[in-house]
């Protein structure tokens, strides 16, 4: 919202003594779309506010370990994808011996419906998510991100797997 249209808001919104949020949004609607003109470009095409290097998943690891006295909050955030390597120091900052030795805490994604209904399933692996993060990243998800959730929506896609392969054939659908 420019700043002339934000200023002809709020001098709406104070003319009125008692104005209510809906009076709020339907000035604010009225205001907008009076602005809003359709350019051509599909939303495919439109530029997103995440770059290219943008994690695609961010995962909470936390030490999987009887012996450690540690709670969800020592746990520390990757970036997916991440190398093994990456993995390496953070098995070793929370004090275990490999990353396999590391479970999972929150999980996080540029894809809502990802978020929700793959990487909390219990059956997904981290390793999975990684896999998922990485083709996503090589096929450049960020660019068609509209095109590739309503890709997983109209496949009823529930499964990791299923959604790494999907990013690769982004090119096989075509999106309105």
């Amino acid at each position: 919202m420019s700043t002339q249209t934000r200023s002809c808001l709020e001098q709406e919104i104070a003319e009125k003594p008692n104005a209510a949020i809906a009076d709020a949004i339907n000035a604010a609607y009225r205001l907008l779309s009076e602005s809003v003109v359709y350019d051509g470009i599909s939303m495919s095409d439109r530029a997103v506010l995440l770059g290219d290097d943008e994690p695609y998943i961010q995962v909470k690891l936390i030490a999987n370990s009887d012996e450690l006295d540690l709670d969800e909050e020592d746990g520390i955030w990757v970036n997916c994808p991440v190398h093994e390597d990456e993995l390496k120091a953070v098995a070793e900052q929370l004090g275990v011996g490999s990353y396999r030795d590391l479970e999972m805490g929150d999980v996080c994604a540029i894809v809502e419906k990802t978020t929700i209904d793959m990487l909390c399933d219990a059956i997904s692996s981290f390793d999975e998510i990684n896999e998922l993060a990485r083709a996503m990243k090589e096929h450049g998800v960020i660019r068609e991100l509209g095109k590739y959730k309503a890709i997983l929506e109209f496949e009823n896609c529930f499964d990791v797997e299923e959604a790494a392969e999907l990013a690769g054939k982004l090119d096989d659908y075509d999106f309105f």
